[in-house]
């Protein structure tokens, strides 16, 4: 299940930082069991703006939107709620609406774009002090982001299958990996079109979930190919 919360356009500069997103759904949630853990939902950053000022900031002339994501069904519910008692996000920009927002998927190929906060992976085997993360650069990034896929989802539900598990990441002119920050952390994501062939269900779980690490925290939302007039 995912909604799209719609926000009016900013009447002071936004800075271009996850933690905007990130303090405003902690303060919407409140004290609960969902902060701390591994999150079953999946939340975008801030989108719809144009980033400015050699990327400090973002503005929102049209208003801006945030995409949550889980098939947690009473998590989606506490969202909307926290929302609609905490209606302004700061800069100018206040709670407007919630679009619901429904897509298909199938078995076989379903064919995926990330937004422009791409899929983080980082290297959990680097030992030393220095943060290292997989990009597109890597010629093994598809294999690893498989093996992240089915060590991830396995876990979330033992039921699902990978048997017919299959990761395509092809080149493509649009593809880039950017730093993101949030707060005053830099981290580095791939923004790219992800085909996946799987099962109907898993297909689902990867939408909802996210792609990479970090999901719950503006990482790795993904949306299909058709239905990408929803998220300009």
């Amino acid at each position: 299940m995912r909604i799209k919360i719609l926000f009016t356009p900013n009447t002071q500069l936004v800075p271009n930082n996850q933690s905007v997103v990130n303090s405003h759904i902690h303060k919407c949630l409140g004290n609960n069991e969902y902060h701390d853990k591994a999150s079953d939902y999946n939340i975008s950053r801030l989108l719809g703006g144009e980033i400015i000022d050699g990327g400090r900031n973002v503005k929102f002339d049209n208003g801006g939107y945030i995409l949550v994501s889980s098939l947690d069904f009473e998590f989606i519910n506490k969202i909307i709620i926290g929302i609609m008692a905490n209606p302004d996000l700061g800069f100018g920009m206040k709670f407007k609406s919630i679009e619901h927002i429904e897509e298909m998927f199938f078995n076989g190929w379903n064919y995926f774009l990330t937004t422009n906060m791409g899929f983080l992976l980082k290297n959990r085997e680097n030992r030393n002090d220095k943060t290292e993360y997989y990009t597109l650069d890597n010629p093994n990034i598809v294999n690893i982001l498989k093996e992240h896929i089915i060590n991830k989802f396995s876990k979330i539900n033992p039921d699902l299958k990978f048997s017919d598990l299959d990761v395509q990441i092809n080149q493509h002119p649009a593809h880039k990996v950017k730093n993101v920050y949030v707060k005053q952390v830099k981290n580095i994501v791939n923004i790219c079109q992800i085909n996946i062939h799987t099962n109907e269900k898993l297909a689902e779980y990867l939408y909802n979930y996210g792609i990479g690490q970090s999901t719950g925290s503006g990482f790795g939302t993904i949306y299909t190919m058709r239905s990408r007039e929803l998220y300009r």
